[in-house]
């Protein structure tokens, strides 16, 4: 990079490229660290979206649920010692199983149950064990929105392998609860030496921001029965949730489940009494609420005690958000048509004004039409300004004072310390994340990618990062390495060298 300092204003300004100048430097190039794999990536791998636009149906929205996806995941399926992958496809294009041969390439096999079930939207996916016999089987978690609330399209699926990486799909595997999901994680909760499971309810499509019903499931000798009364208070629907995972994060040897999602706080279930019960206010993080997307776990000091890494919007959007003035989702039917009217709203200056644009919010609300028959009036109008007193008895609000990716630094098991990521990492919203020792220097350093396309137009989309390396430097501080090489083509794998 290069420096160029003494530019006058109101003026062209030539600036001429010099690489032997004294104030250019070359970046790090994180090609040290990896190697572009692409041989190994087939053209049939590409994710194919179906079109379907979630703002007809609700034009209130900020952005789409209806592409939470795609799913994937990995594991060894066929007993060859080589990870084999899952990848999940959206309505319409059915999920697909590729076996990794001795040369590294992989090869696509066909799998008649997961070619008859298209019709679901796949959004999580996890190979494990679930029968006992010693192979990888398969859950798929159904999510989007493109169907009814309560369609059997939401319906989440349990495939049994048979040893050899062919799966039959297990007709009422999984409870019966098509609500649309997020998430799985697995967990022998109750010691019996086989893993139940937790399953994350997204959202009610058609009546945001209410939540999906997430459950928790009891292995019954390979398949799952809904034990959420029985093994949990205040789960049934604990929100919007988008990641879960079980850890044990204050080393008593019982896993807590740990739980992120839109306009939530990370949240802390405690395994007591064979009841998971919500202890977030003991760790001190139930005020930090945000629209988070992804939760990963690891010891990133060393201290024998896990962090809890939570990918988040981002700094770089349109919304801004803090304690002083956070981002505030206001619903009710305001307007009594028996449709729910979720109204986003935020600060500008010392009031709260809609974030929806005049023409969409009436059309919406026709009762409003008449009351604002010219832009200048809207716009001059707060949040208080277009509703009454009386016209808003009876409604909720959902606040997020968080939009930044961030590390919760665990203090002993009692309490979190939040540090927020490099700017890098706030470039765009973080949806995965990896820890992994990139540079063999005994600390784990940390993958993310995100990118979001399914924004409301006047957003923009979210796709400003092309994915990010974050070297732990110790002392709870993480250096962003510059993606030169990482380049934002559409399929490209990379392999540590």
């Amino acid at each position: 990079m290069q420096s160029v300092v003494d530019a006058k204003i109101n003026t062209l300004n030539k600036v001429t490229y010099a690489s032997n100048s004294t104030n250019a430097k070359k970046l790090v190039n994180p090609s040290i660290y990896f190697e572009a794999k692409n041989d190994v990536i087939t053209t049939d791998m590409a994710h194919k979206e179906n079109d379907y636009i979630d703002f007809k149906r609700e034009p209130l929205l900020h952005r789409k649920y209806s592409n939470e996806g795609p799913a994937s995941c990995a594991g060894d399926i066929n007993g060859d010692g080589l990870d084999d992958i899952f990848l999940g496809g959206a309505t319409g294009y059915s999920g697909k199983i590729y076996i990794q041969k001795n040369n590294g390439k992989f090869q696509l096999i066909s799998n008649t149950d997961l070619e008859q079930d298209k019709i679901f939207e796949d959004t999580d996916a996890i190979f494990a064990d679930v029968d006992g016999d010693k192979d990888q089987d398969l859950i798929v978690v159904s999510g989007g929105s493109e169907f009814p609330n309560q369609s059997p399209n939401y319906q989440n699926r349990l495939y049994i392998n048979d040893g050899k990486g062919t799966f039959k799909k297990v007709v009422n595997g999984l409870p019966n609860i098509p609500t649309s999901g997020s998430c799985i994680a697995l967990h022998d909760i109750d010691n019996d030496g086989d893993l139940d499971l937790f399953a994350g309810g997204r959202v009610s499509p058609g009546q945001y921001p209410l939540p999906a019903m997430s459950y928790l499931g009891r292995n019954d000798g390979g398949k799952f029965t809904n034990v959420t009364s029985d093994w949990s208070e205040g789960l049934f629907k604990i929100g919007m949730v988008t990641d879960a995972q079980f850890e044990d994060l204050d080393n008593d040897k019982i896993k807590e489940l740990i739980l992120v999602g839109e306009w939530m706080s990370p949240t802390i279930f405690k395994w007591k009494n064979g009841k998971f019960i919500n202890v977030t206010k003991d760790f001190g993080i139930e005020n930090y609420t945000g629209w988070w997307e992804s939760l990963h776990i690891a010891d990133l000091n060393g201290d024998g005690f896990k962090e809890l890494i939570c990918g988040n919007t981002g700094l770089n959007s349109y919304f801004k958000a803090s304690d002083e003035k956070p981002l505030s989702l206001y619903y009710k039917d305001y307007d009594n048509n028996s449709t729910l009217d979720p109204i986003l709203c935020s600060y500008n200056g010392t009031k709260i004004y809609p974030f929806v644009m005049r023409d969409k919010l009436l059309d919406h609300m026709v009762v409003l039409k008449k009351k604002y028959l010219r832009y200048k009036q809207y716009a001059n109008n707060s949040f208080e300004d277009i509703f009454t007193p009386n016209e808003r008895k009876g409604e909720t609000v959902l606040k997020a004072n968080l939009l930044a990716s961030v590390v919760f630094y665990n203090k002993g098991g009692k309490a979190f310390e939040m540090v927020e990521m490099p700017q890098m990492a706030q470039l765009s919203c973080i949806r995965t994340i990896l820890d992994f020792d990139i540079n063999n220097d005994g600390k784990p350093d940390l993958i993310t990618a995100g990118n979001f396309y399914g924004t409301d137009v006047f957003l923009g989309r979210y796709d400003a990062s092309k994915g990010n390396i974050l070297i732990n430097e110790g002392n709870n501080r993480f250096n962003s390495l510059p993606s030169v090489t990482l380049a934002s083509t559409p399929m490209v794998m990379y392999a540590n060298s």
